[in-house]
Order: C-alpha cells, then sequence, then structure tokens
C-alpha cells in the first residue's frame, strides 16, 4: 500500500492504458482517488467478455470499484445493510465504512439503525467510525471532533465491553492524524483494562494497534523511555508495544527488553511475548542479554502433566528437526524433554524457555556462557536435545582442541562402518532405524555419558560448514599419519571434511586430485568452489598442473583458461584430455569444435565417448552436425542437461553438485537433476519421440 504522487499515478495509469492485463497487479495504488476509479471503470468496461481481462480478473476488479467507488454502491449497500453484533465484534465492518466513503446517502439510514438500537452496542461503535470517516472526508470540522471525541470516549470507558474499545482504537489510530493522538494515546499506557483486551476468548491488540499501524521507528524511542517506568502497568504496556518491533531488528529495542530476562516478573506476559524476546536472541547477537539467557535456563514452571510434556516434546523436536535423524516415537512413549520433575502424578516442573536460550546463547558465542551451557547438559537425557546444547557449547569456543579431535575420531570411524554397509543399503537402513528406536526408548532415563556427549560433539562439528583452523589444521595432520597407518579411516575422514569451507582443507583436496587419489565427490567439490579457489588459494590450485594426467586435465577446468585448453587438446595425452572434455561438459566451458572432434578418431574408446559427450552438450550448429554425422538414421537429442544420465548405468546423487550450478549463475538447473522425481518420465518421452522422428 505505498503513498504515491499524483503524478506518478497518472504515469501508471498511462501503462496500463497501453496493456490493460496490468490493471489488477495496480488496484492498491490506485485507491482513494476519483480520477483512478473513473480510469478503472472504463477499463472494466472496455474489456469486456473476450477483452484483455479475463473472467476471474473482471471478478477483481468489479469488487474493488464496489468498495471504492460510487458505481456498484447499491451492492456494497446490500452487504453493508447485514451489518450486526457478532459477539464482542461486529459483522459487515468493511462494507459499512466503504460504502460510507463512496456513497453516503445509501451509507446514513444503515448507521442511524444501528445507533438507534440499544441491543447493539459493538455495532453503534462501527456507526461512529462511519460518521467519523465521512466527517474526515468531507472536512467537516465540528462533526470531526464531535465524533472523535464519542470515540474516544468509547476507549476510556472501563465499562464498555472489550470488542467496542478495541473497535472505537482502531477507528481513531488507523483514520487519518489528529493534533494531541499520541499525548493521548500515552496517556492510556497506564489503563491495566486496555492492557488486557480480551474479545470472544482472545487477547486483542488493544494498545499494540497505534504501534503496529505506524512505521517501524516512530514510537521506539517513547517506548523504550515507558519501559523504565516505575508504574508496572506503563512499563507492561510499552514492553508489549516494544516486542511487537522485535521484527524490525534493532538492536535497541532488544536492549530495552533485557531486563526481562533475568526478572520475569517485570512485564505481564501476554502472548507469550516474554519467549519472542528469548527466540529472538537466536537471530541476532546482543553480548549484554548473556547473563539473563544464562538465568532464564534454569527457570521452571508447573504445567498438567500432558500439557507441559507434549508442549515441550514439540518445541525441542521442532528446535532440533535438522540435527537428528527422522525419526517419530509413538504418542503414548514420548518423554517431556529437560528431565521434567513429575508432582504428586498430575504436574510435572518444565523448563518452558531452555531450548530458546540454548539457540539464543549460540548466536551470541560468548565463552561466559559456557559454565551454564555445561551445567545443564547432563540434564539433557534426549539426543537431539543434548546436540542443541553441545552445538550451542561449541558455537561459544566451550571444547578444547583435543576434544574436538577425539569427537571427530570417534565421527570418522562411524562414518567408516557406514561406508563398509554401503553394500547393503536397504539392511542398513532398517538396522540403523531399529537401534535408533532402541535408543530413543531407552533415553529420558539417565545423563549422557562422555561417550555420547563425544558423539554429539562430532554430529555438532560434521554439520558445520567451517570448523576453525587450528581444528583444521589438526585434522589434516591426523589424515597425514592415518594415511601410513589406517587408509580406510583416512578416506573415512575425506569424506566427512568435504563440507568444510578451510584453507587446509582445500589445500589438502587439491593435493588428494595432484596425487590422482582424489575421488569423484572430492572433484565436483573442487569444481564447484573454482572460482573461490582461485582467489584465495591461487598457488595451490596452479600447483596441480605439476601432478598427474588426470589432474592436469582437471586443472585446466578449474583454472578456466582457454590456453590451458588448447594446450592440453593439442599435446595432452589421453587422460588429460579425457578428464578435461568430461569437466568441460559440466562446466559448460567453450572449447575449440573442431579440435574436440579430432579426438573422435582415437583408438582410444573412453576418450571418444569423452569428446563425443562433450559435443552433445555445447550444441552448435557445428558440433551437431559433427554428431549427427556420426550416427545416421537415428534420433539423437543433444544438448546441455542439469545432469547427464546414461543408458544402463544407475543414477548417483552428488550433494556437491548445486555448487557447481551456483557457480555457473544458474542454480535453478539443480532442480533437473536426477532424483527429482521426474527422470523416468523425461526419458521415457525422449524415447517416444526419438520413436516418432523414426516413423517419418
Amino acid at each position: 500500500m505505498p503513498e504515491i504522487s499524483d503524478q506518478v499515478r497518472s504515469r501508471i495509469m498511462k501503462e496500463i492504458s497501453k496493456k490493460p492485463a496490468l490493471l489488477t497487479s495496480y488496484l492498491n495504488v490506485l485507491k482513494g482517488d476519483a480520477k483512478a476509479a473513473d480510469f478503472v471503470k472504463e477499463i472494466y468496461d472496455r474489456e469486456g467478455s473476450g477483452g484483455a481481462i479475463n473472467k476471474e480478473e473482471r471478478r477483481m476488479v468489479k469488487e474493488w470499484l464496489m468498495y471504492n467507488s460510487p458505481y456498484f454502491s447499491s451492492d456494497l449497500a446490500r452487504k453493508a445493510s447485514s451489518v450486526n453484533d457478532s459477539g464482542e465484534y461486529v459483522t459487515g465492518q468493511q462494507e459499512l465504512l466503504s460504502l460510507a466513503r463512496v456513497d453516503f446517502d445509501r451509507a446514513k439510514p444503515i448507521i442511524e439503525r444501528l445507533l438507534g438500537d440499544n441491543s447493539l452496542k459493538t455495532s453503534k461503535v462501527l456507526a461512529t467510525w462511519a460518521q467519523y470517516r465521512h466527517a474526515l472526508d468531507t472536512n467537516s470540522t465540528g462533526d470531526i471532533e464531535t465524533y472523535r471525541d464519542a470515540l474516544k470516549a468509547f476507549v476510556e470507558d472501563k465499562n464498555a465491553m472489550p470488542g467496542m474499545r478495541d473497535l472505537a482504537m482502531d477507528a481513531l489510530v488507523t483514520e487519518k492524524e489528529w493534533s494531541g493522538r499520541d499525548e493521548w494515546y500515552f496517556s492510556l499506557l497506564a489503563d491495566e483494562t486496555l492492557s488486557k483486551l480480551v474479545v470472544n476468548g482472545q487477547t486483542n491488540t488493544g494498545l499494540t494497534t497505534l504501534i503496529l499501524n505506524s512505521p517501524e521507528d516512530k514510537y521506539v524511542e517513547k517506548m523504550i523511555e515507558l519501559a523504565g517506568s516505575n508504574n508496572p502497568t506503563v512499563r507492561g504496556n510499552a514492553v508489549r508495544n516494544l516486542i511487537a518491533q522485535l521484527n524490525t531488528g534493532n538492536p535497541a529495542v532488544v536492549k530495552a527488553l533485557l531486563p526481562w530476562l533475568e526478572d520475569q516478573k517485570w512485564a505481564i506476559d501476554v502472548d507469550d511475548s516474554r519467549g519472542t524476546l528469548v527466540r529472538k536472541l537466536s537471530e541476532i547477537e546482543v553480548p549484554e542479554s548473556v547473563p539473563g539467557l544464562m538465568k532464564v535456563l534454569d527457570e521452571k514452571h508447573i504445567q498438567s502433566a500432558n500439557t507441559a510434556a507434549n508442549a515441550a516434546y514439540t518445541a525441542a523436536n521442532a528446535a532440533a528437526n535438522a540435527a537428528r535423524p527422522v525419526f517419530t516415537a509413538p504418542a503414548a512413549n514420548r518423554p517431556a524433554v529437560n528431565a521434567p520433575i513429575i508432582k504428586d502424578g498430575v504436574q510435572i516442573m518444565v523448563f518452558p524457555f531452555r531450548s530458546a536460550a540454548v539457540a539464543a546463547l549460540a548466536k551470541q558465542k560468548d565463552g561466559r556462557a559456557v559454565p551454564a551451557l555445561r551445567r545443564v547438559l547432563p540434564e539433557m537425557s534426549q539426543s537431539y536435545e543434548r546436540d542443541i546444547v553441545v552445538s550451542a557449547i561449541w558455537e561459544c569456543n566451550g571444547f578444547s582442541l583435543t576434544e574436538q579431535l577425539d569427537a571427530l575420531e570417534t565421527a570418522a570411524k562411524g562414518v567408516r562402518t557406514e561406508m563398509d554397509n554401503e553394500a547393503n543399503l536397504a539392511a542398513n537402513a532398517n538396522a540403523v532405524a531399529a537401534n535408533y528406536a532402541t535408543t530413543y526408548e531407552n533415553e529420558g532415563k539417565r545423563a549422557p555419558t562422555p561417550a555420547e556427549i563425544r558423539a554429539s560433539l562430532g554430529r555438532t562439528l560434521l554439520q558445520s560448514p567451517t570448523i576453525p583452523d587450528v581444528l583444521a589444521r589438526g585434522v589434516v595432520d591426523r589424515i597425514a599419519v592415518l594415511d601410513t597407518k589406517d587408509k580406510p579411516l583416512a578416506l573415512a575422514y575425506r569424506r566427512m571434511i568435504l563440507r568444510w569451507q578451510n584453507a587446509a582443507i582445500n589445500i589438502l583436496l587439491l593435493r588428494d586430485l595432484k596425487r590422482g587419489v582424489a575421488d569423484l565427490d572430492t572433484i565436483i567439490r573442487l569444481l564447484g568452489q573454482r572460482k573461490e579457489l582461485r582467489v584465495k588459494q591461487s598457488t595451490d590450485i596452479f600447483d596441480i598442473r605439476t601432478g598427474t594426467p588426470t589432474a592436469l586435465g582437471i586443472s585446466a577446468c578449474l583454472v578456466e583458461d582457454s590456453a590451458d585448453y588448447d594446450a592440453i587438446i593439442d599435446n595432452g595425452n589421453i587422460e588429460s584430455k579425457t578428464a578435461m572434455f568430461a569437466c568441460a561438459r559440466l562446466l559448460r566451458l567453450p572449447l575449440q569444435v573442431p579440435k574436440v572432434a579430432e579426438n573422435l578418431k582415437s583408438p582410444n574408446p573412453l576418450l571418444q565417448i569423452a569428446a563425443e559427450r562433450y559435443l552433445e552438450s555445447e550444441d552448435s550448429p557445428e558440433a551437431r552436425a559433427i554428431v549427427l554425422a556420426r550416427h545416421p538414421n537415428e534420433a539423437k537429442i543433444l544438448g546441455a542437461r542439469s545432469a547427464f544420465m546414461v543408458d544402463g548405468v544407475a543414477d548417483t546423487y552428488n550433494e556437491y553438485l548445486y555448487a557447481v550450478y551456483q557457480s555457473l549463475g544458474d542454480s535453478p538447473l539443480y532442480n533437473g537433476w536426477s532424483g527429482a522425481g521426474n527422470d523416468d518420465q523425461i526419458i521415457a518421452t525422449e524415447k517416444e519421440l526419438q520413436a516418432e522422428v523414426k516413423k517419418i
């Protein structure tokens, strides 16, 4: 709903005149202008059935005209005539207010009916609002003051129904601003009854309406001032308004609310406002929040057993859903989190904000939080809870280098076991699920063992995209030792480290490539990071040229140098050219088509295949002619896919391929990657097309 000038509105209407199909996209900016309404009606009449506006769009335009112009006011009046009280709310609110603006003569009888019926309470407020709006539109000064005073009286009347007071407040703060409004509003913050408006069983916005309908920062400074009031009601209402501004990300708002962390009675908690504050601190860094968050860790509330258990389970599970395997225990077996204490078999003690506080402390990355987090860690009997706390301790630099290396050793041995079992994936998956189910049922009965904490830290490190340089160097040194003592475990380490973006890790991977021991995942990972590697580690990436022939071919694609392409095609051996053609196809690199085509005569069948598949993907007229000449009387489908599938070869998933597509500037290519669910259909369709072409 942007505010635009008359000049801009005229320019928009001029463009819509040229292309009427644009109309429905710009209706909002045409509101409140009589000339614009006439313009919309003209297009509505002109673009009738079969015009540029389809049936559904015509319905939208007609509805807009009904609410924003007098053209269909009779229809609007029929809708507005049904205005009536509905509990503490009122039906037909928007219809009557719009009718009062576009055709007050039709609205007047409805307004008089509402005002004359003493059985209607909230509708009477709405009628007054309609009169107030008409007075503002016609600039009737005396009437404006009369109706405004009547609406203010509704708001201030502590004996009035909450719905009446809330609706009157809406009228006063959503219509045109008036002199003295802010001072009047600030005076209401001491009214405890306004801070607890409950309409039809729900806590209503009440005093937050003005804040929610004003520019984001307009009242922040004043609310921060009032949050320091000695009057608990004023302070509570100011706090609630500041909570409504949390999503602006203004650090001053968060800092003003920090006393609430250390003293839960500092303000009345409405609609989990305090929880909102704690959760917000998991998104922004506010060092001053750390002492309060540590105190929140230990807060206990008593709730009914069922409510507390389910709420705690849901909150913890939601927070950890990305940190643990997908497994859902039967509802009857779901334990309450955070070591609840059963009281008389009916009530339990829970820590309502602990999970949120842990996440917030992780965001702060402050070493002061480590002792508190380590203290609650033994109470985390569930693995997913434990992972959250361990991750927070790690973010706060609370684990020594030795502890981290030990955790990674445990993780590497687990990866090694997975690699050994990959030959029987289905059986292994069932075994993992069964083991996890057993573990889950046994959790909640004891504190975690050192081995479980070590395993949790290992999971945390593996899920992190980056690790500290000192840890990366330690891992590289460990791999160097294992290369001579335990090659399978060294291979497991290599699989683990691929996700980490770190210079020491990159050096290891590049050296593996140079020596000819890099696996497919490593090559794809390096190709996806090639641009960053060229900027930050140019010496290491150029050093690959002195490696194996295959490394030389891949290095040309990492560097993306046309001179390297030509040199390898002209003078490279079979392995170099084969590797370069394969990677060039994946990266859509521009090789010289005639030179690539010369390799179609190679006695090496693998080089022939690599050259032809590059030409298929390159798909220029020149390349197309060469490929089709090799396949007379065939129906070939050429061009580059997001994934290259080969008949008779099983499709494989590679999690690092997405980075390759990002590096090409077209990450949506990944949507067509094997496994998207439509591969079989694509292949079937292509075969049908080929068969059809051959019949012609």
